[in-house]
């Protein structure tokens, strides 16, 4: 009753247009997105999700096919014929080792060599070395398989190279068969082979520990012997390496491919992992949506299970927003990821959502920023989403920069790729003495008047000194009688009078009416709007 009663009164204050938006534009979408992200964890849920993820994968076959309005692919430079018949070098077998054939040996980095008697034919696609138009090539048969066919070619397609992955040189869609790049250097699988670990198909087919497991957990076996040799056989960064390669991947669209140690290649010369095959991975042109993030997810669980990493996936992000939620800042980072109180305009992803990011647009984009008092981080980082190039954030407690540098963390896995936040543990008067460089802007969202009048008269003189522009955001609803005149120096009146009086005389008050946090934004004399905004 309590909460319905703060409802009808900020309807009341606000008008019952803001009670529209709320519900239909802010609440509801985020409660159905909760809801969606609730069930992806009950068996029930899973079923769906997984039966609507292979519905989108079914999609992205036909897109490449120019199907639903898909992206076509680049086709071009791809079908063409060769200038002679390629030169067949070798096959490779089951477990990565090549059979010389052809006029003449094979000589190519990171290949060992197998012997006719000790081939193990492989069971699925058949991979041959060739020479044609001067470059050694990987022939892929898919053998008939036309769906594996398209996934491989529009995937390669889509990675044109990115992350070291082979790039495509030729397609023979009549024969089911595409021509790709050889990556030179032994794969993983070989380096811990050559170390001792026992994981070919030869060590594991009659090995007595491992005898009677299931598929699954036979493959758990090998993936443990191959982890008790990283040590000795990966040069050091390796799978740091593989992390950003997986993450770069993804970037491009692309889940589902094959993770294992036989697709991962250590170029020769670089020692740089590339992953190689992509006969199962799945497109997503638009990489949005509940498909991608399911087939993002997917390979960042098994990556966990090959690899032995700490890597974010859903449930792993989950778990660490419920561990740093805080009720003043509730935090909603899509598909119901959000943390409690995330209905709320008054704080969190709530205040950026409904006033915050309109209000400084143009003002923050591609701009160096300086935000004081950042409590848990979110409105820094949610600057640096919408734009900004680097926020240097100052908070005093320890406890809340963790908090921040875990949010940090989420951010980055949620949008695939960097932050530039620079955190600092400090009090915002550090300003004060500290060489802080220049920035473009500073902020204050309902912090500085934690301070007393003179210290927020010294910061704001400072922050003259130090940028064009300073954002402050002020608190109008606090009871008159919070302690230290709180009630006093979170006002509008007030505020405006500080900014106008210690450097920034233009003061533009930002806010619909009845809104408990407006912004006030201050301009040093001579700023116009043009030369700030850009």
């Amino acid at each position: 009753m309590r909460r319905l009663r703060r409802l009808l009164d900020i309807a009341h204050r606000r008008g019952a247009g803001y009670l529209v938006y709320l519900v239909t534009g802010f609440l509801f979408p985020r409660l159905a997105a909760w809801a969606i992200f609730e069930s992806r964890f009950s068996a029930r849920g899973r079923r769906l999700l997984g039966a609507f993820s292979g519905r989108v994968r079914r999609w992205d076959a036909d897109a490449s096919q120019g199907r639903h309005g898909g992206l076509p692919l680049r086709r071009k430079g791809t079908l063409k014929r060769p200038s002679e018949e390629p030169v067949l070098l070798g096959r490779i077998d089951n477990d990565g080792r090549v059979l010389a054939l052809g006029p003449r040996p094979v000589d190519l980095p990171g290949l060992d060599e197998v012997s006719a008697a000790d081939f193990v034919e492989r069971y699925r696609y058949g991979l041959d070395l060739v020479l044609e138009d001067g470059a050694v090539l990987v022939r892929k048969d898919f053998r008939g398989d036309r769906r594996a066919f398209r996934r491989e070619w529009h995937s390669l397609d889509a990675l044109a190279g990115a992350a070291g992955c082979p790039t495509l040189h030729r397609v023979d869609e009549r024969g089911l068969v595409l021509f790709k790049a050889f990556v030179p250097g032994p794969t993983l699988r070989q380096r811990l082979v050559r170390s001792g670990a026992r994981i070919l198909s030869v060590d594991t087919e009659a090995d007595p520990e491992l005898d009677g497991l299931d598929p699954e957990a036979l493959i758990e076996a090998v993936w443990a012997r191959g982890r008790s040799r990283f040590a000795d056989a990966l040069p050091p960064g390796t799978l740091d390496a593989l992390e950003s390669r997986l993450d770069a991947i993804h970037r491009r669209g692309v889940t589902g491919f094959s993770l294992s140690f036989g697709n991962v290649v250590l170029h020769e010369v670089t020692a740089e992992p590339c992953f190689i095959d992509f006969d199962a991975a799945t497109t997503h042109p638009a990489r949005a949506g509940w498909g991608f993030a399911l087939g993002r997810d997917h390979d960042r669980d098994l990556f966990v299970r090959i690899y032995g990493r700490e890597l974010l996936t859903e449930r792993a992000a989950r778990s660490l927003l419920r561990r740093i939620a805080t009720p003043y800042s509730p935090v909603d980072l899509g598909r119901g990821m959000a943390t409690r109180g995330f209905w709320s305009t008054d704080s969190g992803t709530g205040r950026w959502e409904y006033l915050n990011r309109r209000a400084l647009a143009g003002w923050i984009e591609g701009r160096r920023i300086l935000d004081l008092g950042s409590f848990n981080g979110l409105m820094p980082l949610l600057m640096l989403a919408a734009g900004a190039c680097q926020v240097a954030a100052v908070e005093q407690s320890a406890e809340l920069v963790e908090r921040a540098r875990a949010l940090h963390r989420l951010f980055e896995w949620r949008d695939l790729r960097r932050y530039d936040l620079d955190l600092r543990r400090a009090d915002m008067r550090s300003i004060l003495g500290d060489d802080w460089g220049r920035f473009d802007l500073v902020t204050a969202f309902c912090s500085l008047y934690y301070l007393d009048e003179d210290d927020m008269a010294r910061v704001v003189r400072r922050a003259a000194e130090l940028a064009p522009v300073m954002v402050l955001q002020a608190k109008t609803d606090t009871r008159r009688t919070a302690a230290a005149g709180k009630a006093k120096k979170s006002s509008i009146p007030f505020l405006r009078a500080l900014l106008e009086s210690h450097g920034f005389p233009r003061v533009e008050v930002v806010g619909p009416a009845g809104y408990s946090r407006p912004l006030l934004i201050g301009r040093r004399p001579g700023v116009a709007d043009a030369s700030v905004r850009g």
